[in-house]
């Protein structure tokens, strides 16, 4: 899995093709409203040790491609993520929901690093010194 610091979205490989995944503000509103608790105690549980629901993270996916644009019946979904899991295992479903939390940028920059880091993420972009990559690094041309 790939996070883009710009355009704040997490890609990865299944079945061969990619797929990007971002969490808007309205995709937390979703999220909150499908789990029935807010993004802050869903995040608090798995820090307890509590791993979502197989339903919870097929609605967690849907709602990242949404962010992106990409509007994909439930049934498609589910069969994205069993095929995600198959590929990688399950462990790789739950990485990408908290990677794409992760490279939202609601948690903050250094936990948002941190995360992203611990689950082994891998920069899209370039290394950069500069605070917005290589968006500033394209604006200076």
């Amino acid at each position: 899995m790939r996070y883009n610091k710009v355009k704040h979205d997490i890609t990865t490989t299944i079945n061969g093709q990619d797929y990007s995944f971002r969490y808007t503000v309205n995709g937390f509103i979703e999220l909150e409203a499908v789990s029935g608790k807010g993004i802050m105690d869903i995040f608090s549980d798995t820090q307890n040790g509590k791993i979502p629901s197989l339903a919870f993270l097929v609605d967690a996916v849907r709602i990242g491609l949404s962010g992106e644009g990409v509007m994909m019946p439930k049934n498609e979904v589910a069969a994205l993520v069993i095929t995600l899991a198959r590929e990688k295992g399950f462990s790789e479903v739950v990485n990408l929901f908290f990677g794409t939390i992760a490279a939202s940028g609601l948690l903050g920059i250094d936990v948002s690093e941190e995360m992203l880091r611990n689950l082994g993420m891998v920069s899209a972009e370039p290394h950069t010194k500069e605070k917005n990559g290589t968006a500033a690094v394209q604006n200076r041309r």
